[in-house]
């Protein structure tokens, strides 16, 4: 009776998980719009080389969920997606005794901008400033080294911006066409 008892929420909320976080689908899309060339993030830190990282991370996370057809020139895209890595920030967030740092958080924040060409020049899609934090400790509990720690962050920001480009296709495109025209909505 108590597994029943802790089954039947954990079935509810994996239901209403996938009715609320559902992934983007942009495959209905004619593949011409879909067509992304992702510029080099630039770095606005003092931290040498996130930048790179952070587009490595934004290349692997749209490849890996192939909603946007990845352009290697910018001629053959008709979206570009670049940003500036804005905030790369280790901050204290436990003490010890003598008053150093046991734990620490690592934010990162990158502002992003979707960019559409046309014939006539480029027109924006969409913009957003968008963070992700993670903790760690090099000393206690799960040890972590701050470069792991940055890799994890960097992974979050890179599904982040993922996420804020397929929402910023699909509010300029609509709903696609295939979904739009179906008769049984």
């Amino acid at each position: 009776m108590k597994r029943l008892f802790w089954l039947v929420p954990g079935v509810l909320f994996s239901l209403l998980h996938c009715a609320f976080f559902r992934a983007i689908d942009l495959r209905p899309y004619p593949p011409a719009e879909r067509s992304l060339f992702l510029q080099n993030i630039r770095n606005e830190t003092f931290q040498a080389d996130a930048n790179l990282e952070l587009t490595e991370w934004v290349r692997r996370e749209l490849h890996r969920r192939g909603n946007f057809l990845i352009a290697r020139e910018r001629s053959g895209a008709r979206l570009i997606l670049s940003g500036n890595l804005e905030v790369y920030r280790r901050e204290g967030r436990m003490l010890d005794d003598y008053r150093n740092p046991v734990r620490y958080e690592l934010i990162l924040a990158a502002r992003m901008h979707l960019r559409r060409l046309d014939s006539g020049g480029q027109s924006e899609i969409g913009q957003e400033l968008l963070a992700a934090s993670v903790e760690y400790s090099e000393l206690e509990g799960y040890v972590e080294t701050e470069h792991t720690a940055r890799q994890r962050a960097l992974q979050l920001l890179a599904a982040r911006i993922a996420n804020f480009a397929e929402q910023s296709f699909v509010n300029f495109h609509g709903q696609p066409p295939a979904a739009a025209s179906d008769p049984g909505e």
